[in-house]
């Protein structure tokens, strides 16, 4: 009895503790053209709490669980607002943005604007729609918090005059995506695609998305170089929680999965993305094709033993299922002198094997001969691995961020082309192997 005792007298003095910890509430001082007011004086009523917003508007406090709170904001110029029936605890969306109108010369002194944390939710998404002057869609990070999508690209799905080609590229008003521009954190974005002019948003996951702003008009503001839309990425500075958050999703295609897969050796890096060097040119191997083709016959056949013999060796497997994993960790603190310290990263990986099929006929259209006839079988063998680390310090009026973005993108198409060669009566077995690498940092 006495070690039950001391047994559940541990748990509830751990319960207690637990239910006592403070939570941290973030929150954002908003006009109404959505800029943040740098300098607003926020009051937790009921306590010894205060807090001036730094340089984007933002702030942070320490409140217990349990309890509803009332912030009062002021700043010059301004109607001071209280909000009432705020609550933090785990579970909760612990952020706030609070939005504060212009005050009027014939105002008395002392009025204050009554409100409450749900109708402040709905004030921030309609001050933005009403005041931003182009002609574009959004999605804040409350939002996409609530979807199940993992990156950018399903992200973008759910705006409003956007889809999605191959989970990746975005098509906006039915413009591809040479058409369109994109941008993070005020950064234009390259291309990530080595014959086209195109971004693929399935780099970036959604957790670490503060929000997406996709612009279908040309302002001042902004590049002229799209004709679809801009699409401009916020990545999030200071984590308004700590976050560890991991992913694991698989998935199956019954075109390819677990269907024979033919494709090249792997070599020892192929599944991080990028080649180990094995199918590069030997080095006495000549640079360009003229100082191949000066050579005799007997000259080039020796300069082709120089490759290796099992570099392209064809290799049968089965398909295996997509697979996605992704880890995401960040971490905000408030340091002296309402300083805050903010660090996220993130690391995705994903891969997957694709089978497809496409028959071509070649002939003359206007007598309807078939002078060669070709099935196409492509085995596509992909792998993508990103990262993403974000540091942010913010002090009073200053705000100095690094953050760094990292993909690597590995692509092994085999095809093999098998059929008839009508014109020369002769069958036809063709077999190539196109590796496509891409890295991108930004």
């Amino acid at each position: 009895m006495y070690k039950v005792a001391i047994t559940l007298f541990f748990f509830a003095f751990c319960s207690q503790v637990s239910a006592q910890k403070p939570v941290r509430l973030s929150g954002r001082i908003l006009n109404e053209k959505n800029e943040g007011l740098p300098g607003a004086s926020i009051i937790v009523e009921g306590t010894n709490q205060r807090a001036a917003a730094d340089v984007e508007g933002r702030f942070v406090f320490n409140l217990e669980t349990g309890k509803k709170y009332t912030l009062t904001v002021s700043n010059v110029g301004y109607a001071t607002k209280a909000v009432s029936d705020i609550e933090v605890g785990e579970g909760i969306d612990n952020n706030l943005e609070i939005i504060l109108t212009p005050s009027v010369q014939s105002e008395l002194s002392g009025v204050v604007v009554r409100s409450t944390r749900r109708q402040e939710s709905t004030n921030a998404l309609i001050a933005f729609q009403r005041n931003n002057t182009a002609l574009s869609s959004g999605l804040a990070a409350d939002f996409i918090r609530r979807t199940p999508d993992r990156n950018t690209g399903e992200v973008l799905k759910r705006v409003s005059g956007a889809s999605i080609q191959d989970n990746k590229f975005v098509v906006i008003r039915g413009l591809s995506d040479r058409y369109n521009s994109a941008f993070i954190n005020g950064a234009q974005f390259p291309s990530t695609e080595p014959d086209k002019k195109a971004f693929s948003f399935d780099v970036i996951p959604a957790s670490l998305v503060d929000n997406i702003i996709i612009s279908k008009t040309a302002t001042p503001d902004i590049t002229g170089e799209f004709a679809g839309g801009l699409v401009q990425i916020t990545t999030k500075d200071v984590p308004t929680k700590d976050i560890l958050s991991l992913g694991v999703n698989f998935g199956f295609n019954t075109n390819s999965t677990f269907k024979k897969f033919l494709a090249t050796r792997r070599s020892s890096t192929d599944w991080l993305g990028f080649d180990n060097g094995d199918r590069s040119l030997p080095s006495a191997f000549p640079a360009t094709r003229q100082g191949y083709n000066v050579k005799d016959l007997a000259t080039q056949v020796e300069l082709s033993k120089l490759f290796s013999s099992d570099a392209y060796q064809q290799v049968e497997r089965k398909a295996r299922p997509v697979q996605n994993y992704n880890l995401t960790y960040g971490i905000g603190r408030k340091l002296k002198n309402d300083a805050s310290l903010g660090v996220i990263a993130g690391v995705i990986y994903r891969t997957n094997d694709q089978i497809g099929s496409v028959a071509r006929q070649f002939g003359q259209q206007d007598i309807d001969v078939i002078d060669r006839s070709f099935t196409d079988d492509q085995n596509r063998y992909s792998v993508n691995v990103g990262g993403l680390l974000n540091l942010s310090y913010s002090l009073k009026k200053t705000r100095i961020s690094f953050k760094n973005l990292i993909n690597q993108s590995y692509e092994d198409n085999f095809y093999t082309r098998s059929g008839t060669d009508f014109t020369n009566n002769s069958e036809v077995l063709f077999q190539s192997s196109f590796v496509n690498q891409r890295t991108l940092y930004t």
